[in-house]
């Protein structure tokens, strides 16, 4: 009898720690300012082609998909505002994480200067579909977690906005730098 009544109070509190934790903002809100700050950088990577030479496709696909990021950040703003748990310069990452980021990004901006003609584009598109990926995942997980319909309704719209700019980028590197087996 005691040891029934000890499974059902551990029941009972891992019922109550899951709803606590369904009912916390927070995982949600540190969704929500990664979202932002992925798509920040994805709304200013085309500012690198401002002093670089590159074809028609990859400009006109850069500044759509900064654009994206730019109308999407810009909703995501306009959600938070609605919702006081949600800061977007708190995406609750820890510090050796956003060192990581940093070197990451700082590396790769790097490699983009020193990099010309066909390199560079190769290397911008690998960069920008590595973040149009992460924009579409992040999205996807944030709309799972949303705190209202209006939220994940939000954070839908952007994972499905993102995967199919994710799936042009793959098609334009496939295309313009990558052999296939049919351009054998």
């Amino acid at each position: 009898m005691v040891r029934h009544r000890r499974i059902l109070t551990l029941c009972a509190a891992l019922s109550v720690a899951s709803a606590a934790a369904a009912n916390d903002p927070q995982p949600a809100a540190h969704g929500y300012a990664l979202l932002h700050d992925t798509l920040g950088k994805l709304e200013r990577l085309p500012a690198v082609l401002y002093v670089k030479l590159e074809s028609d496709a990859l400009d006109e696909l850069a500044t759509r998909l900064g654009e994206h990021a730019a109308d999407a950040r810009a909703d995501i703003a306009s959600y938070a505002e609605s919702h006081p748990a949600i800061a977007l310069d708190a995406t609750g990452l820890p510090d050796a994480d956003v060192a990581r980021r940093t070197r990451t990004r700082n590396a790769l901006l790097a490699e983009l200067a020193l990099s010309g003609g066909t390199e560079f584009e190769r290397l911008y598109l690998l960069a920008l579909m590595n973040i149009a990926n992460q924009s579409r995942h992040t999205a996807a997980a944030v709309a799972d977690m949303a705190p209202d319909d209006a939220g994940a309704e939000l954070a839908g719209t952007i994972a499905e906005r993102f995967d199919a700019d994710y799936r042009a980028v793959r098609e334009l590197l496939a295309r313009e730098h990558f052999r296939t087996e049919d351009s054998e």
